[in-house]
């Protein structure tokens, strides 16, 4: 991923119809929420898993060339696919030992969150890839992803990094613009993630014997099983309008 690429990633929310009205859709919504008390309160239990599945989705979108669509009722029914909604568990289990770490020592809550930068975007990249919580807590998935990416990778970690020091600076500010600040870099995140180079293929990599040496064959179980991830991971493009894309992927 050149710098241009990049710019052209961080510059996605803006550039497309559908995600600068999602992002202005969310916004809205989740204001409403805060303004309206305890009601928001369970408003805000229905809007962040639909925005959390719309993030993963966009980058869904985006790995496969595509682009993001408005989002609909869908994205609020917890049928649209759990695998989508699953990032919220992690994210929760990091801020819950950041702050355990923050009131024992300022060092440890630094390595913390250091490490965190490090391996969200991995974590992410290989659930869009794969569509699988599991495969995404697995270090091996995160370590082939990187080593195929290669150094394009450390621009998701230190958007990260850059994210979380211009929130830090705009302290003082409205909370309204804090607020919008904050969901445009969620929306950048995605968009970045979705346009790593190789990330949308991540999976196929893992299990893909060495050509003509003895004993690396898959057996045939394993063969079938990751016939069906192609496919599946191809269903998903398809489904969403992107013809070309799946078969891109099927052909890879």
């Amino acid at each position: 991923m050149s710098i241009a690429e990049l710019g052209d990633a961080l510059a996605y929310p803006f550039r497309s119809p559908a995600a600068l009205v999602a992002m202005l859709t969310f916004y809205m919504l989740l204001q409403l929420a805060i303004a309206t008390g305890l009601f928001g309160t369970w408003t805000a239990a229905v809007l962040i898993p639909a925005l959390v599945r719309y993030l993963v989705l966009l980058a869904f979108a985006r790995a496969s060339g595509g682009d993001g669509k408005a989002p609909g009722i869908g994205y609020f029914s917890p049928a649209h696919g759990l695998w989508t909604i699953y990032p919220v568990l992690p994210v929760i289990a990091l801020l819950i030992i950041y702050r355990a770490a923050a009131g024992q020592s300022a060092l440890l809550a630094v390595s913390i969150a250091g490490l965190a930068a490090a391996v969200l975007p991995a974590m992410m990249a290989v659930l869009v890839a794969t569509r699988s919580p599991v495969t995404s807590l697995n270090p091996r998935a995160w370590f082939d992803l990187v080593s195929r990416v290669g150094l394009s990778y450390l621009y998701a970690p230190l958007m990260l990094v850059g994210a979380v020091a211009l929130l830090l600076m705009l302290r003082a500010t409205p909370h309204w613009l804090q607020s919008l600040v904050e969901l445009y870099l969620a929306f950048a995140f995605a968009s970045v993630i979705g346009r790593l180079p190789g990330a949308d293929t991540a999976d196929d990599h893992a299990e893909t014997p060495a050509a003509g040496v003895p004993g690396k064959q898959l057996d045939q179980s394993r063969l079938d099983d990751r016939r069906a991830r192609v496919l599946n991971h191809a269903y998903g493009f398809v489904s969403r309008g992107n013809r070309e894309g799946g078969l891109a992927h099927v052909y890879a």
